[in-house]
């Protein structure tokens, strides 16, 4: 076979060096015909393939992120701790006038707010959206009547939430007038 392929290509280059434009051709023709053949073969996947293929069918995956933040954070996954921040006490002594709930970025300096008039308000929401335990809901409640900053946590323990779930909890990046 390599003497028949030697004899061919001898045959495409006369003995002056000049490439016969012919024989050439019909070279770059056959072969281009054969390659067409075999790629149909596998297309069709006649039986006589001596491999297979095999696709994985997989989900396009969609990024919508974005480098940029409009929140001014810089950065993806902003997590928040919470404080209460009660004001001064009221005239007649039973607790602060108001309590500020304000998250506190792990990065960045933007905060959230919200301002809570009703005591109560905010302790159900406490409870319900956060579901903290009643004796730690007991023990914040005894430390904003004596008017102490808190922060909501466990026991030497920092509770992070994302910003969504702060949203959610009606904050948002406005301080409270």
């Amino acid at each position: 076979m390599a003497k028949v392929w030697r004899r061919v290509l001898d045959s495409a280059v006369d003995g002056g060096g000049n490439v016969n434009k012919g024989i050439t051709i019909s070279l770059v023709v056959g072969s281009l015909v054969f390659s067409e053949v075999a790629a149909t073969k596998e297309r069709l996947g006649y039986p006589d393939d001596p491999h297979a293929h095999f696709d994985i069918a997989e989900a396009p995956r969609l990024d919508v992120t974005s480098p940029i933040f409009a929140s001014g954070s810089q950065q993806a996954d902003v997590r928040y701790r919470l404080h209460l921040k009660p004001s001064a006490l009221k005239a007649d002594h039973e607790g602060p006038e108001w309590i500020d709930l304000i998250g506190i970025p792990n990065s960045g300096s933007q905060l959230m707010y919200r301002r809570f008039a009703d005591m109560d308000d905010l302790f159900c929401l406490l409870e319900t959206q956060l579901g903290l335990p009643t004796i730690q809901l007991d023990t914040i409640r005894a430390s904003v009547i004596r008017v102490e900053e808190n922060e909501i946590g466990g026991h030497n323990a920092t509770l992070f939430l994302p910003e969504n779930h702060l949203l959610n909890l009606g904050m948002n990046f406005r301080p409270p007038r």
